[in-house]
């Protein structure tokens, strides 16, 4: 009569015991699902101060460029804080860049052969640009030479032939070495908006790739521009070889780096295009921003794929 009863108490103790696993197994999923959605929240937390410190940083560098008027250089600095982000900006204007799509092919050229290309080789690949954003008639698309070097290559597309939409489209333009894009993309913008660079402003790099510069040249160029900042007619007079592809206004648009420093020590740091405009209405339009969370998705879906 015993054995029966010890053989229901060893049903029950398993029966507690499956209980026991099941519980346990929900209290680790619901552990997972709260560092789950806490990982989530702190990511949009960031996300949303990440955004309100930049859109702070872009207003008031707009600002104080509207107080300094669109004359002169626009290099310069900018350091706030916005409740708890310390936000350190320095901007600069587009016109210190390489513009892809007014630029035209000897400057390409020089900028290419800036970075050690030989003068054939980067002419060549200057060719290869312009000819991207080159406009043909739709009936001589067919027969047009620059497709013919796609079609031979192998590759499923053809030149936009129309302006450059971004700079990263240069990695589509058949013929250049990757390197070589690396290379120049911190030099270009399609923000320009002119086949000229500022001088003023503008990276050395830049400044050799103009028409008939030498290192001795960029170097003279450099020195006045740091002695003479306040006349810049100096530094007009030593680029002046350059011709046309030389100028000193500074374009509306201006890009800025932005490096947002949370009190928790995490860092952002952004970069942004931004269009200032002197009429009524919005202080500036901003036609791009990359920053490093946006990097971080891209990575991570990346690597869900």
């Amino acid at each position: 009569m015993i054995a029966p009863q010890r053989g229901r108490e060893g049903f029950i103790l398993v029966a507690v015991l499956w209980l026991l696993g099941a519980l346990a197994t929900l209290a680790l999923i619901y552990s997972a699902f709260i560092s789950a959605t806490a990982t989530a929240v702190a990511g949009a937390t960031d996300r949303v101060q990440t955004e309100a410190a930049l859109r702070a940083a872009i207003e008031m560098t707009c600002f104080q460029r509207l107080n300094g008027g669109v004359q002169g250089t626009t290099n310069d600095r900018l350091d706030i804080r916005v409740g708890s982000v310390k936000i350190s900006t320095s901007y600069r204007s587009e016109a210190a860049r390489v513009d892809l799509n007014h630029a035209s092919r000897e400057l390409l050229s020089g900028l290419i052969a800036s970075i050690g290309i030989s003068p054939v080789l980067a002419d060549a690949y200057a060719s290869r640009i312009v000819g991207w954003r080159t406009r043909v008639s739709a009936g001589s698309i067919d027969d047009e030479s620059e497709n013919s070097l796609y079609r031979a290559a192998g590759l499923n597309y053809l030149p936009r032939h129309a302006p450059f939409p971004h700079v990263d489209e240069l990695w589509l333009v058949h013929g250049i070495p990757k390197f070589v894009i690396a290379r120049i993309l911190p030099s270009v913008t399609i923000y320009n908006g002119r086949g000229s660079i500022n001088v003023l402003e503008a990276a050395p790099q830049v400044i050799a790739a103009l028409p008939k510069m030498t290192p001795e040249r960029v170097q003279s160029i450099l020195s006045a521009r740091e002695l003479n900042a306040a006349d810049p007619s100096r530094v007009l007079t030593l680029a002046a070889a350059g011709g046309d592809t030389v100028a000193a206004e500074p374009s509306r648009a201006m890009r800025m780096t932005v490096q947002m420093t949370f009190d928790n020590g995490r860092q952002v740091k952004s970069e942004a295009v931004v269009f200032v405009r002197d009429d009524a209405g919005e202080a500036c339009r901003v036609l791009n921003v990359r920053n490093d969370l946006d990097e971080e998705a891209r990575v991570i879906a990346a690597a869900e794929r």
